[in-house]
């Protein structure tokens, strides 16, 4: 049973629009199709689409229609281990039996490459699980009920870290990435402690948007696991580098040295690839981020 039908108007319903992800999703999808979004705290203002509020482990009798494809995109990322199972697990369930109920053709969950934990070398779909901490074991335990659902076409998204002029370079926790980026930004000196470490755990949203739009028009997906990334794997310090120079930036750039090497660092896209994930060549990505975070800060 096709998933939707190629170039035409589609019911979507999108949970999370009050986050980064699901709003630039809907934002961009809306202009195609007919979306109504879900959120629970954060109300999108200055949007051209329904809204409902509702907590999803709950009730969703606010939102029941006609849907071709559901995108759930809400998620807890933070809190104990009670509101992660809620938000994560309960919250996922709770939409996968109301996509059953709604005879929702397609579902597309957004998932996390941090399901894979500390696994080892360069993350594909096929990599072992390694001791993954309670947010990881949430989103994977969510991407399971998703897989043994009756929903016809379902596919899950596992994302790396995304990029967008969302990116809140300040108050961001426990990111190496975010505290250089910020670094940078300040025209502060930046220790790079994996100058030579390969990296693409990363991708524009706007990338997401145009991927996501490509798999509207698919009448099937291959996989029901794509995890996505930058095009290219290019050292950290080349990265720094480019952001630099992007951001006019006078920081100093120091080689560190560390036996402690990040985890997920490489994925593959081997599958996104094939199913026609077209991304922008890694150095534009972090090009582009850079403008956006000058434009957000220093202008304010």
């Amino acid at each position: 049973m096709p998933c939707c039908i190629g170039g035409n108007k589609l019911r979507i319903l999108i949970t999370g629009v009050g986050g980064n992800v699901g709003r630039s999703l809907a934002d961009y999808l809306s202009q195609r199709h007919s979306v109504v979004g879900i959120y629970r705290t954060h109300k999108p203002m200055n949007i051209a689409y329904k809204i409902v509020r509702a907590e999803l482990s709950e009730s969703l009798e606010a939102v029941e229609g006609d849907y071709d494809v559901i995108i759930h995109c809400a998620a807890g990322l933070q809190g104990n281990t009670d509101s992660l199972i809620r938000d994560n697990i309960d919250a996922t369930r709770k939409m996968v039996r109301f996509a059953e109920k709604q005879n929702v053709s397609g579902f597309i969950y957004m998932s996390t490459v941090s399901v894979y934990g500390e696994t080892d070398g360069v993350v594909s779909e096929h990599s072992s699980i390694v001791n993954p901490e309670i947010y990881g074991m949430t989103k994977y335990l969510a991407e399971n009920i998703v897989l043994e659902s009756s929903i016809p076409q379902k596919v899950i998204l596992e994302l790396p870290r995304m990029l967008g002029p969302f990116v809140d370079l300040i108050n961001t926790k426990g990111s190496g990435f975010i505290t250089m980026t910020r670094r940078l930004l300040m025209n502060e000196e930046v220790t790079c402690f994996i100058p030579e470490q390969a990296y693409n755990n990363y991708m524009h949203v706007s990338d997401l948007g145009l991927f996501m739009e490509h798999l509207l028009q698919m009448e099937a997906w291959k996989y029901e696991r794509v995890l996505l990334g930058a095009k290219d794997y290019l050292p950290m310090m080349q990265i720094l580098e480019v952001m630099k120079s992007a951001m006019g930036s006078t920081s100093v750039l120091v080689r560190g040295k560390t036996d402690v090497l990040p985890k997920c660092s490489c994925v593959s896209i081997e599958r996104a690839l094939e199913l026609g994930y077209k991304p922008m060549d890694s150095e534009e990505v972090l090009r582009q981020f850079a403008s956006e975070m000058v434009e957000r800060y220093r202008t304010e």
